[in-house]
């Protein structure tokens, strides 16, 4: 037996054969099924980072932002299904109801196709704008002139009690 899986065999008229080891045959068979068998099974279930990407563009073009407001969407994968069956038309992406701007957590990506299926994909979205802000500490009754506050960014989700962004 050869170093390269052959085997040396003399014919009925005496030349020399050379036969693959049915050893090597076979390891090379299950590796060509196994590679193949999960081509397809890659091909059958949704990418999850084109979920996330379709969550994440979706609410990139449906938040309205002000001039000097900037837009954060981070989503999160983990809790999302590794075996989501592939969808043959577009996925539709929605808010979930109640939605409010400043209080995102969530998109709703559905396929409309058989097998349906929807599902919820967390998202953490931050909307930062202008906010005026003391430099100091301000005491009760005290009078504030435009020297005692600035500006500075701020995620307005975070902001329970309403915010001024205007320093007049």
């Amino acid at each position: 037996e050869l170093k390269s899986g052959k085997q040396i065999t003399y014919n009925e008229a005496g030349s020399i054969e050379k036969r693959w080891n049915m050893k090597y045959i076979n390891i090379f068979f299950i590796i060509f099924v196994s590679l193949f068998s999960c081509s397809l099974s890659a091909l059958s279930y949704e990418n999850v980072e084109d979920l996330k990407n379709i969550a994440r563009e979706f609410i990139i073009n449906s938040v309205p932002l002000e001039t000097d407001e900037t837009l954060e969407v981070n989503i999160n994968l983990s809790d999302l299904p590794a075996q989501l069956a592939k969808c043959s038309k577009k996925i539709t992406a929605k808010f979930p109801n109640e939605f409010s701007r400043e209080k995102i957590n969530s998109v709703e990506l559905s396929c409309n196709d058989a097998p349906s299926w929807h599902i919820f994909v967390p998202a953490d979205v931050q909307i930062f704008t202008k906010v005026v802000v003391a430099k100091h500490p301000i005491s009760a009754n005290e009078i504030i002139s435009e020297s005692d506050v600035d500006y500075a960014k701020a995620n307005i989700s975070r902001l329970y009690s309403g915010y001024f962004n205007d320093k007049t």
